[in-house]
């Protein structure tokens, strides 16, 4: 283990960062090659890569962890859906794999759910790295003009912008600030009131794997007969085995906030390499 991990993380950074840096390369060559205009490409390029390859590296631990405990504890699952039968079922009238699908089905539902609740976080994400790129695009402009030219060091216009509190009374701003800041304040105000829905969201399915051990298991412990009952450690297995396959299969549901700010990353990079390879087709690129 201690010569194993490591060598598996420098391969990984290794790897990550070959990637990245051949994706650099691609698309600084054809960018310089076009010359185009695109709202935030120099962004696009440096930060959005990084991103894009970040995600995967974390990600694909994340897929692995989630197949190895489907392997480690869906067998468990099985065995505990032997034990308890399903309201208003008697023991053995329904396979040994019902509560399996059970957790399955449930699992399943909760995604439909966060992906709909959380269908808006793309376009808002989206919105909200355009405007920064705009803001930052502006303050390079600026930095430019006062290392060019002296006369522009005057004191700048005095305009007070929408969103600056009223503590912040006559905050010295250029005019042709004051609407983009405006506008990124409006798109982030809207990317954290989608993050709020989901932040309220995601607590109520953390808790399901103790809602069914408590109604599914916990009344056994207290059985009238003695032949229904479960032991405590039963019971404890039981419940392992649900939270575990429960968190591998909820995956979607617990990285949809993620999820998002990838696929809002993929669609910038779309629209970049739909600028800078008009020509290729979706397979080529």
């Amino acid at each position: 283990e201690i010569i194993v991990l490591p060598a598996a993380k420098i391969l990984t950074t290794f790897w990550k960062n070959s990637w990245c840096f051949a994706l650099y390369d691609r698309y600084i060559e054809l960018y310089t090659a076009r010359r185009i205009q695109l709202e935030g490409a120099p962004q696009r390029i440096q930060e959005d890569v990084k991103q894009h390859v970040n995600f995967f590296e974390s990600m694909s631990g994340a897929v692995l962890n989630t197949v190895f405990a489907l392997f480690s504890f869906m067998p468990l699952l099985n065995s505990a859906g032997a034990l308890v039968p399903l309201w208003g079922f008697e023991l053995g009238e329904l396979p040994d794999w019902w509560l399996s699908a059970f957790v399955v089905g449930c699992c399943i539902l909760f995604s439909g759910i966060s992906i709909l609740i959380g269908k808006d976080l793309v376009p808002v994400q989206v919105t909200y790295q355009i405007r920064q790129a705009r803001l930052r695009k502006d303050l390079v402009l600026v930095e430019r003009a006062y290392e060019d030219d002296s006369n522009f060091k005057a004191a700048p216009i005095i305009t007070k912008a929408s969103h600056v509190n009223s503590d912040w009374a006559d905050v010295p701003l250029p005019n042709h600030f004051v609407p983009v800041l405006d506008h990124l304040w409006h798109s982030t105000i809207d990317m954290y009131l989608n993050y709020a829905k989901m932040e309220m969201w995601l607590p109520m399915t953390m808790g399901f794997p103790e809602y069914i051990t408590v109604l599914l298991f916990f009344l056994r412990l207290i059985a009238p007969d003695p032949s229904d009952r479960l032991t405590y450690g039963q019971m404890r297995q039981c419940q392992n085995a649900i939270g575990h396959v429960y968190m591998a299969l909820n995956f979607f549901t617990d990285h949809w906030i993620d999820i998002t700010e990838w696929l809002s990353v993929v669609r910038r990079l779309r629209e970049l390499e739909a600028q800078i390879m008009p020509d290729a087709t979706d397979e080529d690129r």
